[in-house]
Formats: C-alpha cells, sequence, structure tokens
C-alpha cells in the first residue's frame, strides 16, 4: 500500500502531513515533495486551559494530599507508549520525590495491564494511579504539574503533549516524531527508551518546584497559542487549499 501510494503521490492535488517527520520518511519512501506541505494538528485553546477547579475534583477523587505533585501521562495501553520505561522512571523518581504521585490515563491503562509488565514495589504502588480511558481529558491535563510522553516510537504529532502544554503543563517528552519540535525550550526532551534519562527529567522540573514550573507552564501555553492553535492551523489549511486551488476541486 505504501508503495503504491508513493507512485499515486506524483499524480496527486496536494499531500499533507500533520508532522515533519511523516513527511521526511515519506519523501525517504519516493513520496512526491512538489506540492507536499506539513501542518500540524491544532487545539483548542478555550477548552484546553489552566484549571484551577479541576484540580481540586481530581484531589478529591483519588484522596490525594494536597502538598501532592502530580505527573501524568496519557496514552493507550501499547508497548509504543512504553509504560513499562515510565514505571521504571517513575520508581527512580520516588525514591527521591516520595510526594509524587504518577496519574495513567487510556484505553487499557488499568492496574493488572500495567503492573503485569514490571514488578512494583509496595512503596511505588501507593503512588500510581490508573485511570482507564476518560473522557474528560482537558480536565485531567489541567490537574498536571508535569505531563510525560514516553512513547518509545512511532509518533508522529503527539497530540497528549499539546493539550498538556496548552492546559499551562511542562513536559517531559522522548524524542520520536515531532515531540521535540512541539515542545521546543518549554520542557525536557530525552531519548527513547531510557528510563534514567527519563527520570532525571522528571526530577529536574520537579525541584523547580510550583513557581517554577508554572512560569515553563505558561511559556508552554503560549507556544501552543502561537504555533499551534486551531485558529492558526485552520489558516494554514484555508492558504494551502487557496495555494493550488484546491477549494474549486472540492466543490
Amino acid at each position: 500500500v505504501i508503495k503504491i501510494g508513493a507512485i499515486l503521490s506524483n499524480s496527486s492535488a496536494a499531500i499533507i502531513y500533520n508532522s515533519q517527520t511523516s513527511q521526511e520518511q515519506h519523501a525517504r519512501l519516493g513520496y512526491s515533495e512538489i506540492r507536499s506541505r506539513c501542518i500540524s494538528n491544532g487545539f483548542d485553546v478555550d477548552v484546553f486551559k489552566p484549571d484551577s477547579n479541576a484540580r481540586i475534583r481530581l484531589f478529591q477523587e483519588l484522596g490525594l494530599p494536597k502538598t501532592a505533585v502530580v505527573v501524568g501521562l496519557i496514552g493507550r495501553f501499547h508497548p509504543q507508549k512504553d509504560h513499562r520505561s515510565f514505571l521504571r522512571a517513575a520508581s527512580i523518581v520516588n525514591s527521591s520525590f516520595p510526594d509524587v504521585h504518577f496519574v495513567m490515563v487510556g484505553n487499557g491503562v488499568t492496574a493488572d495491564n500495567v503492573i503485569s509488565t514490571l514488578i512494583v514495589s509496595d512503596d511505588l504502588r501507593c503512588r500510581l494511579h490508573f485511570l482507564g480511558e476518560r473522557s474528560d481529558i482537558s480536565s485531567l491535563n489541567a490537574t498536571f504539574d508535569v505531563a510525560c510522553s514516553s512513547s518509545a516510537w512511532g509518533e508522529g504529532f503527539g497530540n497528549t503533549i499539546g493539550e498538556a502544554m496548552s492546559c499551562g503543563v511542562p513536559c517531559v517528552v522522548t524524542d520520536v516524531g515531532d515531540s521535540a519540535r512541539i515542545v521546543g525550550d518549554t520542557g525536557l526532551v530525552v531519548q527513547p527508551g531510557s528510563p534514567c534519562d527519563l527520570a532525571e527529567a522528571l526530577k529536574k522540573l520537579i525541584a523547580l518546584g510550583t513557581g517554577g514550573r508554572k512560569t515553563l507552564g505558561i511559556s508552554a501555553r503560549q507556544r501552543v497559542i502561537e504555533n499551534f492553535s486551531l485558529l492558526k492551523i485552520v489558516n494554514e489549511y484555508q492558504q494551502f487549499y487557496d495555494r493550488f486551488n484546491l477549494n474549486k476541486r472540492v466543490s
């Protein structure tokens, strides 16, 4: 299918990728570059926004102490998301910051599924919270002090990263897909499959304290507003359609 797509790409009106990584990968596979363009995914910054009330609700739901620092990871239970490395990193972080709680959200993200991938100490187990699939993603993001993407491979444009940043949350991400480009200088980037590096990056953001993380989170949200807001992305699509008269083709 990929090879056929490469051949057909030469007769396409235009090709749009949502990540630079995908654009580069497809070019290497022989896809036409003449009319290709990378247009990132967009985020509704009026939905994904800071919300102190959301934090209060989640703390009540999970019975967290007011002093807790929350590290969140949103992603389905799949080897690609590398929950194994995240748990190993959590174990390292827990030894230095026992007041940190780790909240994991996503399809199949249950205690039975995730903990079965790694032996977890009783001390860490009480700091882990598995919420499974949820529909209140914007609210959950707003409760995090630090958001994490531990993916090992396969990411194009990581929506969960942009959503967390839009909520004013600094991120620690692995260098897969466009994750590093999304974060820019508002978070930290580590190599995939390295729990120790992931743990050190998480510890750096935790050590910044509430004020330091808030400052970084403000920069993260501003980066989304300037580069990945829904309005900006819609305008980019419109300009691209106008450039190649795609509106006439569609009608």
